[in-house]
């Protein structure tokens, strides 16, 4: 078989990559196997030819599942790109990076569903071992996106994704571009020269003609599963004016039938003399020299930091617990690294990841980069004219400190209410000097009323019914109420708000539903509500 020069440095990336699948398999012994689509799908593929020609027992169960970068489009147009949003492997040092992505998509309900479905159609039981292809680490974002859905489909999963370090599409459209339209391959290298065997998609026809390559395309880019192309696809409509439907049609059997080919061919020892099996280009920029990812233990205990606001030791024993090994390393990690915040009574901390109250929680923070992509208000007015409620001013330096005071003041607030006890950090850096200074400028008057609340834990009515009285008692002589708590994960400030409003008549239910979609507006990284589950059901006795 003729092999395009342009195609075969893929090509030899494609039988290394599909080699190296078949060992992976022999030594894991997955229950799946699940290919990326689109492109992830290409190894398994040619990983199946070599292992009929090899092995004897059969090849594992296998699907293909629609997780891309796309994917990582939904995140970024909720949470950004800045701080606490996971960005890419290159610059997210830190599990709770990583670990809120990794909540976030275990959320995806939807995704949920489709991945557990197109699992159940090819193995009815419960897997204990899967293993994930994609062609590329282009980041970690499609890696840890699979494999945060499958922890939350199957918490006792063994799992990991193998990939490639080289991209499987965009050298395929130029090998077929130029058998079958030569001159829009032309235009390709003559414009590009050697980097167009280089740099991923240099060419926009790369990115538009890769469903040609990989034969299926998005339903929606929402979704998980997926379609064959037709007549109707972008692809196919998109070389119209060059070569026939059915010519378009047959380019994913013509790719596939390319890689085996050569695949068997290398296999066998059986490539024609002076073929140059040309090397992946490793020294690509956008190549990544991983071949396994997984997701750490660390990651995950920041992931369920994330979703439950905050864990303690009995949610570290539970991950860790397995090996005392690994039980002492994840105690230690969570009182002693820098990744970790420790809050609460000694005897019963929760435990938050370290970048979960940065100073980029709140808009007036000089280092919040987000401002431009997404909206971060850090305060919410509950009570036109009477009451205002969100972060600790602590979060901040001196300097966005006096930018906060300054607008909130303007605001007209007067009263500070601070719900922190003597366990927090926050009381550890008062805030009044600043304050006083700002308001000293504005030659106002500004108290600060310490009505502590216990950390994570409920109150008793009585306790309750008299900070609501204090509180109450201001606005209704006529002062402006800011109300702020210590750490942005955890519910007192909500706790207070919902029982002021129920004492104003709304309903339980109605106050809970409330406060909780406000206070995700004002800090709108938050995965789910701070809300305790005893603080909801305080609440709803109330």
């Amino acid at each position: 078989m003729n092999y395009p020069d342009a195609a075969l440095s893929t090509l030899e990336a494609i039988y290394r990559h599909a080699r190296d699948i078949c060992v992976e398999i022999e030594e894991y012994a997955p229950d799946a196997v699940i290919g990326l689509a689109h492109s992830g799908w290409m190894p398994v593929v040619v990983a199946q030819a070599l292992w009929a020609e090899t092995r004897d027992k059969p090849f594992p169960a296998s699907l293909r599942t629609n997780i891309g970068l796309e994917k990582n489009k939904f995140y970024v147009a909720r949470y950004g790109k800045d701080f606490p949003a996971f960005c890419c492997g290159e610059c997210c040092s830190g599990p709770g990076r990583r670990g809120h992505y990794v909540a976030w998509v275990m959320q995806q309900k939807v995704w949920l569903k489709t991945l557990q479905k197109q699992i159940k159609a090819v193995q009815h039981k419960t897997p204990g071992r899967i293993l994930v292809v994609d062609d590329i680490f282009g980041g970690y974002r499609s890696g840890l996106t699979a494999l945060a859905l499958l922890l939350e489909l199957y918490p006792q999963l063994e799992t990991y994704v193998f990939a490639g370090a080289h991209d499987l599409t965009d050298n395929f459209v130029t090998g077929w571009l130029e058998q079958y339209v030569p001159a829009l391959a032309q235009e390709i290298t003559s414009k590009y020269g050697a980097d167009a065997r280089r740099i991923r998609y240099i060419s926009p026809w790369q990115e538009i003609l890769k469903p040609l390559i990989t034969g299926t395309e998005d339903i929606s880019p929402d979704r998980l599963d997926w379609k064959f192309i037709d007549r109707g696809s972008e692809c196919v409509k998109a070389v119209a004016d060059y070569v026939p439907a059915e010519v378009a049609l047959s380019a994913p059997g013509w790719a596939r039938d390319l890689a085996c080919s050569y695949a068997l061919a290398r296999l066998k020892n059986e490539l024609p003399d002076g073929d140059p099996r040309a090397e992946p280009e490793d020294e690509d920029p956008h190549l990544w020299p991983i071949s396994q990812l997984s997701l750490e233990l660390d990651e995950r205990l920041a992931a369920r930091a994330w979703l439950q606001c905050g864990v303690t030791e009995a949610d570290v024993a539970v991950l860790y617990g397995g090996d005392p090994k690994l039980l002492k390393r994840g105690l230690w990690m969570v009182r002693k690294s820098d990744e970790w915040q420790q809050i609460g009574p000694k005897k019963l901390p929760f435990y938050y990841p370290d970048n979960s109250n940065h100073l980029w929680v709140n808009a007036y923070s000089s280092f919040n980069r987000s401002a431009q992509s997404l909206p971060v208000s850090g305060v919410v007015e509950m009570l036109p004219g009477q009451a205002w409620a969100g972060v600790s001013p602590v979060a901040l330096p001196e300097a966005d400190q006096e930018k906060f005071f300054r607008e909130l003041l303007g605001r007209g607030v007067d009263s500070l209410v601070d719900l922190t006890n003597a366990h927090d950090p926050e009381r550890g850096s008062p805030y009044r000097d600043v304050l006083n200074r700002v308001a000293a400028e504005q030659c106002r008057q500004v108290e600060v009323y310490s009505q502590s609340l216990p950390f994570r834990e409920v109150p008793s009515r009585r306790q309750m019914t008299l900070q609501l009285a204090a509180i109450s008692r201001l606005y209704n002589n006529g002062h402006c109420v800011y109300i702020h708590a210590g750490h942005n994960l955890e519910g007192r400030t909500p706790l207070v708000l919902a029982c002021i409003l129920i004492n104003r008549g709304m309903p339980a239910q109605q106050a809970i539903a409330q406060v909780e979609e406000t206070w995700m507006q004002v800090l709108p990284y938050l995965i789910n509500s701070p809300l305790s589950a005893a603080q909801r059901q305080f609440i709803l006795e109330w």
